[in-house]
């Protein structure tokens, strides 16, 4: 697993989850305060 760089008050998270190569193909992204968010995926 790696983290990625993140601005302060959130936390991410990325891992492997056998979706795609050995590459990380799963994340999350959490906010430490309430927080509206929008995401595209392809």
């Amino acid at each position: 697993m790696s983290s990625l760089r993140t601005p302060q008050g959130f936390k991410t998270l990325t891992a492997n989850l056998g979706i795609k190569d050995d590459t990380p193909d799963f994340s999350v992204v959490y906010s430490e305060v309430p927080a509206s968010a929008a995401g595209v995926y392809t």
